[in-house]
């Protein structure tokens, strides 16, 4: 089974350049210091932030909204709920999973399309610029192919960083946020 098909298309109709859907939300919890749902094509993130207080173990939930970069979908919920908790930082984070297939970089991969075989680069920038501040890469893969992985994965994430940045506009102009 390949990834990317001869007509240039992936089993999902996307480009490998193409990113799923984004829709975000924030203030999603009522109880919650800050809260956000971030939604990428199938994967689904629910996040809160309470405190502060001292932190204690939690019950590991299973995971069953996961269409794929599950991590990347995290970390920009996570980003969106600190936000919307008025947490100093230094701009929001936004994250992207991509691979190589072929040599050429497929991004936001889905579910299917991660497989045991293939690399897979999850990698995070501040304010959806050059500034890495994660990065995990899973399987091998050859040096060649690391900046062309890394080019992709940046590119991607300044696309979700517009989405992310959307998402708070379209709250802030519709007054979508619960009163605390």
């Amino acid at each position: 089974m390949s990834i990317v098909s001869e007509h240039g298309f992936r089993l999902d109709g996307r480009r490998p350049h193409q990113i799923r859907n984004i829709s975000a939300s924030l203030g999603t919890i009522r109880d919650a210091e800050g809260s956000a749902y971030f939604e990428q094509g199938g994967t689904k993130i629910l996040c809160a932030v309470y405190g502060p207080y001292e932190g204690k173990r939690s019950k590991q939930l299973e995971d069953r909204c996961s269409d794929g970069s599950h991590l990347a979908a995290c970390v920009n919920a996570a980003s969106l709920a600190m936000s919307d908790a008025g947490i100093p930082m230094k701009g929001l984070v936004a994250a992207a999973t991509c691979s190589i297939v072929d040599g050429q970089p497929v991004v936001d991969v889905n579910q299917r399309e991660e497989t045991d075989i293939l690399p897979r680069l999850t990698l995070a920038t501040l304010r959806g610029e050059d500034e890495v501040v994660l990065v995990e890469l899973q399987n091998r893969v050859h040096v060649d192919h690391l900046p062309a992985l890394m080019a992709a994965a940046k590119d991607t994430c300044k696309g979700v960083h517009e989405c992310i940045c959307a998402a708070i506009v379209d709250q802030l102009e519709n007054g979508a946020f619960f009163l605390r």
